[in-house]
């Protein structure tokens, strides 16, 4: 029994410090476009799926420089995926806009798309991203 016990203390004590180390995700909906973000540490993770999801790409943003007004990215986009030119853009903003590290990865897949429904898709995102900026603004308030 003192081995059942200590087991489901060390649970416990795992359980909360998971807790602290990621925020409350954030989960935001626009049409077929799904965004999900949390917090890890000060750090900001961002998914961004759609139709099938899978992982396309993924970019690292940063924010530097004594006013933050600088910022870097770094991209990973995986072969015969697109996604990379999606969220480039969505990291730089990220990470100037909230003046954090970003991670954000993003497979979006719908079969046989026009180009207008691409653009769409392009416009949901960014709009989500809008709304991720203004959500977190206001829990930091």
């Amino acid at each position: 029994m003192r081995l059942a016990h200590f087991l489901f203390k060390l649970v416990v004590i795992q359980q909360y410090e998971i807790q602290k180390m990621f925020s409350k995700p954030f989960v935001l909906r626009k049409n077929k476009v799904e965004l999900n973000a949390f917090f890890m540490g000060e750090d900001l993770i961002v998914a961004i799926s759609g139709g099938e999801a899978h992982l396309g790409a993924v970019a690292v943003g940063m924010c530097y420089g004594v006013d933050h007004k600088k910022s870097s990215v770094s991209l990973i986009g995986l072969p015969g995926h697109q996604e990379d030119v999606l969220i480039f853009p969505i990291a730089r903003r990220l990470s100037k806009a909230l003046q954090t590290n970003v991670c954000v990865m993003a497979g979006i897949h719908f079969d046989q798309l026009t180009g207008v429904q691409i653009m769409d898709i392009v416009q949901t995102a960014e709009d989500l991203t809008d709304q991720l900026i203004n959500a977190i603004r206001q829990t930091k308030k």
